[in-house]
């Protein structure tokens, strides 16, 4: 055999070096394509040729990981950086390795080791937050968000992070920093209004000793405070504490003599005004106090039909009180406000007739752009389009600047089990079926800017919402349209994603809403769903039975009344838990909760029933992680780290003491 010169041995490695290159770019490509068994066997040529290549065992890992393999996946992480400790791109691989495993001090070692190498990785540090708010490490969490969010102001998710965990925040006195940030927390474009509510609630309480006794007589709290004028015109009030005091504190107003307190009594008037529109008028009056305002409704429309309203102390006065409780538009000529310009409302009454008149004005004037796929025609159908007609429901006020997402590495991370169909791109086209008042379908525009989204729902008065909301917010990518879902198989094409959340369990019949949806699914294509569980709402089952059976209707003062009812007895089996939750505490919220006209709960069997009748495989349950249930189930069901059996899932919840409410869940249509 001739022997090779080192010139030609250099050569022939180049060439072997190349070749390897190559089988690798190859296998990236293969993976992409979800062509797994090529890309394996690629990958496995190359470290038979050289079996210390880094990149090598990080493709490789990466087929394990997609196969759900996490073992092997973990295994050829670890001899990635082993063999390459500096790239802090398989470091990354690997927490997310670890964190599926449930190794959770590994995840965080090997974000410190990652932190070490790129002290100022913002994304490092906010996954390390998430980490410790996971396992209610909130000191750490916060420490970690903090950072991340000092490194790169605009990374979104360490915004959230922090005011999500900044709203969890329970202190035993009054801490003047906890609320100067949750002031400007409220102000951040990234935060959640609701989200900081609980936070703000019990600081408000400590600072000014609601209820424990404080302030007495006539002392009003400081209408000027940050927080207070944020949490009364930016959140639903969310304690029943806070809610007495709200309500003393509006009888007060309504009933006394404003005196050398004018000026502050005005602004609180405001502020409990707004509170008021926003909640939908939900606290209770008692009798004196509906009559007084009668005749404050009384004598302000004698003066608009005289033509003779002045925007003066005695008027202003009396506009302030009746906007407490009851809004602008039952007053008769009350359109007359609208009139009158920004100056002549003055800083009191600005915002008031913004809210309760002009917004209500914009929403009749967007009617007409609405268009009806078909007339609602189904007895179920048209009962709840009443009740939404009537109570559009959710009534929210702003959304948080959100994450832009590539929808299949978004869902590939958070159930990497399944490969994403290659159709899943910017340019997707999403159905919202059930679109409310455009809340959920906004965020989702916002979430994949250049997605073709339509969305749908049975109320226009929901929709017109919608459409008001989704101009403010300069969103142009939804077709908004009035539908049954019923009818929605009369729409053009198929969607590569469809979302409905918390609307199938109010058909007569979920299967049938099922049935059409999933005609609408192109294979392949993905589908969220929200839907109410049995086991969860048990109490909620139990005051709807004491409605149905007392024939307590579901007028605005029906849901007052039964609402007072439930908090003077919240000892009653059941009733406690609900009533903290946010939906008890607005009139639309609570009409949904417990008056609404037709509810189907679920458990996993059930669901696993109805997603096998339509031809849907069950992917998993979103957000898992740091709620218990992933950690239950992987004891439970050790070796199944995909957590995609319902079966599984119906053992694990029969055998919980507080199961879930609702759940979150995508499924998939096979066949692309």
């Amino acid at each position: 055999m001739e022997k090779k010169s080192p010139r030609q041995y250099r050569k022939q490695r180049a060439r072997l070096r190349k070749q390897l290159r190559a089988d690798l770019q190859a296998a990236k490509g293969c993976i992409e394509d979800a062509d797994f068994h090529s890309a394996s066997r690629l990958v496995a040529g190359v470290l038979e040729q050289s079996p210390d290549d880094a990149a090598a065992h990080q493709l490789a890992a990466s087929v394990a990981f997609r196969l759900g393999d996490l073992g092997r996946a973990q295994f050829h992480l670890e001899v990635a950086v082993e063999n390459d400790s500096g790239n802090t791109a398989y470091l990354f691989d690997l927490a997310m390795t670890y964190a599926r495993l449930g190794q959770t001090k590994r995840e965080i070692t090997t974000y410190q080791k990652i932190i070490s190498l790129q002290p100022r990785s913002a994304v490092a540090y906010a996954n390390l937050g998430f980490i410790y708010r996971r396992y209610g490490e909130f000191g750490k969490a916060l420490a970690a968000f903090a950072k991340a969010v000092e490194f790169d102001p605009e990374h979104v998710g360490a915004q959230h992070g922090w005011i999500q965990l900044l709203g969890r925040i329970q202190t035993p006195e009054f801490e003047p920093e906890i609320a100067e940030a949750l002031v400007g927390a409220f102000d951040s474009p990234h935060s959640y209004h609701p989200n900081l509510a609980p936070a703000t609630a019990a600081q408000l309480k400590l600072k000014y000793g609601f209820g424990q006794g404080g302030p007495e007589g006539d002392q009003l709290p400081d209408p000027d405070d940050p927080l207070l004028l944020r949490y009364l015109t930016r959140c639903v009030n969310i304690d029943l504490e806070l809610e007495a005091e709200f309500t003393r504190l509006r009888k007060l107003l309504l009933l006394s003599e404003w005196g050398d307190e004018r000026k502050n009594s005005k602004k609180m008037a405001m502020l409990l005004a707004r509170q008021a529109y926003i909640n939908e008028f939900v606290f209770y009056a008692s009798e004196g106090e509906r009559k007084k305002v009668e005749s404050l409704r009384l004598w302000i429309e004698a003066r608009l039909l005289e033509n003779e309203l002045l925007i003066e102390d005695e008027t202003e006065d009396a506009l302030l009180c009746f906007a407490m409780y009851e809004p602008f538009s039952l007053l008769q000529g009350g359109r007359v406000l609208e009139g009158f310009s920004d100056e002549e409302l003055g800083s009191n009454l600005i915002d008031l007739v913004q809210l309760v008149l002009r917004d209500a004005r914009e929403e009749k004037a967007v009617d007409k752009e609405i268009t009806t796929l078909k007339p609602i025609v189904d007895n179920t159908s048209r009962a709840v389009q009443k009740q939404y007609e009537e109570n559009p429901y959710p009534r929210w006020l702003h959304l948080p600047r959100q994450i832009e997402r590539q929808p299949g590495p978004w869902l590939a991370e958070m159930f990497p089990d399944i490969s994403p169909p290659s159709f899943l791109k910017d340019d997707m086209k999403i159905l919202i079926a059930g679109c409310g008042t455009g809340q959920h379908a906004a965020a989702v525009a916002l979430e994949f800017p250049r997605a073709y989204i339509t969305a749908i729902d049975l109320s226009r008065a929901s929709l017109c919402y919608a459409v008001r909301m989704a101009k403010k917010l300069g969103i142009a990518n939804i077709h908004f349209q009035h539908a049954d879902i019923l009818d929605a198989g009369l729409l053009d094409g198929t969607f590569d994603m469809i979302q409905s959340i918390g609307v199938l369990h109010h058909m007569y019949r979920p299967l049938d809403g099922w049935r059409v949806l999933s005609g609408l699914l192109r294979e392949g294509g993905v589908f969220k769903a929200g839907l109410y569980a049995e086991r969860g709402r048990r109490g909620v089952m139990k005051c709807r039975e004491i409605i149905a059976r007392e024939g307590i209707g579901s007028t605005r003062q029906d849901i007052v009344d039964f609402r007072r009812r439930l908090i003077a007895e919240p000892q009653a089996p059941g009733f406690s838990g609900f009533m903290k939750r946010v939906d008890f505490f607005s009139t639309s919220m609570c009409r949904d909760l417990l008056f609404h006209v037709q509810e189907v709960c679920y458990t996993p069997k059930r669901l696993k029933v109805e997603l096998d009748a339509v031809g849907l495989e069950f992917i998993g349950f979103e957000n898992l992680e740091g709620t218990g249930m992933a950690e239950a189930y992987r004891q439970a069901f050790p070796g199944q780290l995909g957590m995609s059996n319902l079966g599984n899932w119906e053992v694990l919840e029969a055998g919980q003491e507080n199961p879930p409410e609702g759940y979150m869940f995508w499924c998939h249509k096979p066949g692309a």
